[in-house]
């Protein structure tokens, strides 16, 4: 996904937090989100703007400390839900916090894979489907810093 070019200078900073609502045709996967400033000629760069959650650990919880509000999962053993193929779960996640300015002219990109270094490799591999609708709302909020 990706914003038409800016109209003037972004500056980002803090955590940027991602609700994805999927499905599967597995029981489990791992749901990487990372933010990509593109300019005007097409080059990505992601400054490390990362996050990522096993679906089976979505379950949020209330975090033993001050975690700014965002989204937070305990990954105890008894939170551990199994998705079930082709029922939409949303996943609530925070990506690494960062401090930059996309420049005018530029754009922003959201990009979602399904697997990651510690994801187990299926056969077949499973059918993921990302949900946009009315009833599934998913999106990417940006801790945007207004500049004068």
């Amino acid at each position: 996904y990706e914003t038409e070019p800016l109209s003037a200078d972004v500056q980002i900073t803090g955590h940027p937090v991602v609700n994805l609502w999927v499905s599967s045709t597995a029981t489990d996967g791992d749901f990487i989100a990372t933010v990509y400033d593109v300019d005007p000629d097409g080059n990505a760069e992601t400054y490390n703007i990362q996050g990522q959650l096993r679906a089976s650990l979505r379950k949020l919880a209330e975090p033993p400390y001050n975690n700014l509000g965002l989204p937070w999962h305990s990954a105890n053993e008894a939170d551990v839900s199994p998705l079930v193929p082709g029922e939409p779960v949303e996943l609530a996640f925070p990506i690494l916090p960062t401090s930059i300015i996309v420049k005018a002219g530029h754009r922003i990109r959201l990009a979602i894979t399904f697997s990651g270094r510690g994801t187990p490799r299926l056969d077949p591999a499973p059918e993921v489907t990302l949900y946009r609708d009315r009833a599934h709302k998913s999106s990417l909020t940006l801790p945007i810093i207004e500049t004068k």
